[in-house]
């Protein structure tokens, strides 16, 4: 028997797979710098800063050494409350996204050597 998906559970498995996090580097000095993610999801930030991280030392022939990271829920409503919609809209057939696009915050400071 085949299972066919509706229009808005599609999608929302399409959507998910999208970055939408926004990411800023402030360099700190001594080939040290702070990217700044903000998104949705605490992995799609993580993901995303570490990219733009990789970047900027890949740019000027360095590697990418991770000092720390700092994760900040940002989001108005209780993660355990998103979690429950996301599950109820996706078991029903139609897609609800209880998420902001500035849920996180995720902070990793790095440093570019040799």
């Amino acid at each position: 028997m085949k299972k066919i998906l509706s229009l808005p559970v599609l999608l929302g498995f399409m959507l998910m797979g999208c970055s939408t996090a926004s990411t800023t580097i402030l360099p700190q000095g001594n080939n040290c710098f702070s990217a700044v993610a903000i998104s949705y999801s605490q992995s799609d930030a993580l993901e995303e800063g570490m990219k733009k991280a990789h970047e900027i030392c890949q740019n000027s022939g360095k590697i990418l050494k991770v000092l720390d990271t700092k994760t900040k829920y940002t989001g108005g409503v209780d993660q355990n409350v998103k979690q429950a919609i996301s599950a109820v809209s996706l078991a029903t057939g139609s897609y609800v996204s209880p998420h902001d696009k500035d849920d996180y915050t995720v902070t990793i400071k790095f440093k570019c050597i040799n």
